[in-house]
């Protein structure tokens, strides 16, 4: 739908428009043209933004629109404890939704909510080496707090994904500037290669450590 029926707000529109951020374009299949056009639901000209799909999260639960604040920022960082992928997030205001993209070719992956926002809802969708998880409010009041939070976590058994992207809007549907920090460092280390004779040219193992 989203929203030719005219009908606003419906959990079918919430589930459309999460399948986007999950899927693509490819969800859009009655009309459109018009489907895309219709989830600016902020009216500031710009469809398909994370900010649109919490304000529309907002009307459904609280039967009235939302009154978006100023933009505000916020940091994404990863760590890695053993075999967990740990995602957490820093806020300086509430926080609605979080689309967190990651490269993953192991599809086996089942990410689980982090503690702080249990009570949130979670999607996800692995195509293509891809992970994308979608973390949004679908219950009145539900929010990510502002300040240090943990947000998911992910085991893994042989290659570990690589948080590569995230978008996010705040509680109100406003925007939020994100950083990802990557919270584990390496060095590149060039090995020598002893009694060799000058001039002559030999192969150097170079590593990511």
């Amino acid at each position: 739908d989203l929203n030719l029926n005219g009908v606003v707000p419906e959990i079918a529109d919430i589930i459309l428009f999460s399948d986007y951020f999950l899927k693509g374009l490819s969800v859009f299949t009655i009309v459109p043209a018009d489907q895309i056009a219709n989830s600016d639901l902020n009216q500031d000209g710009v469809p398909l933004m994370i900010d649109d799909f919490q304000y529309l999260t907002r009307m459904l639960r609280n039967n009235e629109e939302p009154m978006p604040g100023p933009s505000f920022s916020g940091e994404i960082f990863a760590t890695s404890v053993g075999n967990i992928k740990k995602i957490g997030s820093d806020l300086e205001k509430p926080g609605g939704a979080i689309l967190l993209t990651f490269y993953s070719p192991d599809s086996t992956l089942e990410p689980v909510l982090g503690v702080d926002v249990d009570s949130m809802s979670m999607r996800y969708y692995h195509a293509h080496d891809t992970l994308k998880v979608l973390i949004y409010s679908f219950l009145a009041g539900d929010s990510i707090d502002s300040g240090p939070q943990e947000i998911l976590d992910i085991s893994f058994s042989a290659q570990e994904p690589k948080l590569v992207d995230a978008i996010a809007a705040g509680y109100n549907a406003e925007s939020i500037y994100l950083s990802i920090r990557d919270a584990d460092p390496f060095t590149i280390q060039i090995d020598k290669i002893h009694n060799q004779l000058q001039g002559q040219y030999v192969s150097v193992p170079i590593k990511k450590t």
